[in-house]
Order: structure tokens, then sequence, then C-alpha cells
């Protein structure tokens, strides 16, 4: 927010939004940087973020963290993320199969 732009408000003088106004303008904007191309993982994993904590849409939230996971396996910021939402949501029962470091050990 720009310096000296009112709080909760868009950074105009004298222009206030709702938290509700400010919610959807984001998530409008989330939603066009994961359908662009080539697709991101970070943008996915924050909208996942925004998902669960300003929606409390739990089961959209883990979708795109796994959809995140899906564009970028390697990285390890998405999969912690991932892991702290799990673990802060209870969903402990949830499993996401590693296709990356799979063990053929056990044959």
């Amino acid at each position: 927010m720009p310096r000296g732009a009112p709080a909760g408000g868009c950074g105009v003088p004298g222009v206030r939004e709702s938290r509700g106004q400010e919610e959807g303008r984001a998530e409008m904007y989330f939603k066009q940087a994961v359908a662009a191309e080539p697709a991101d993982g970070e943008a996915m994993r924050r909208y996942a973020i925004f998902l669960w904590h300003a929606r409390g849409d739990m089961a959209a939230a883990e979708d795109m963290f796994t959809d995140a996971i899906d564009e970028e396996p390697e990285s390890s910021h998405i999969r912690s993320s991932y892991a702290w939402f799990l673990w802060m949501t209870g969903g402990l029962d949830t499993c996401l199969v590693d296709t990356i470091n799979v063990n053929d050990d056990a044959e």
C-alpha cells in the first residue's frame, strides 16, 4: 500500500474498498496469474494460500497446491507450503504420491 494511503483503501486518497472488494480483486488477479502461459507453480501456491486463508476453501486450496506441485515438482518451497497446509488443517490422512523419488527397491 502506498505511503499515506488510507487503511483498507486502494491507495487513492478518499477511496475505500471493503474487505470483500479487496478479496474479490485479489482473486481476480490470482485467477489471471494461474491461467497465464506458461503455468507458474509459485502463482498457484500463492493462490492456494489465498483460498485457504481468505476464502476458507480447503478443498480448492488443496487442489491448487497439488496443481502447483504437478507444475513444478522439484520446488521444495511449494512442497513445504503444501506440507504446512496439511499440518495446520489436520489433513494428515491426505497423501501426495511422490513421483520424483519413487523407490523401486521393494521388488
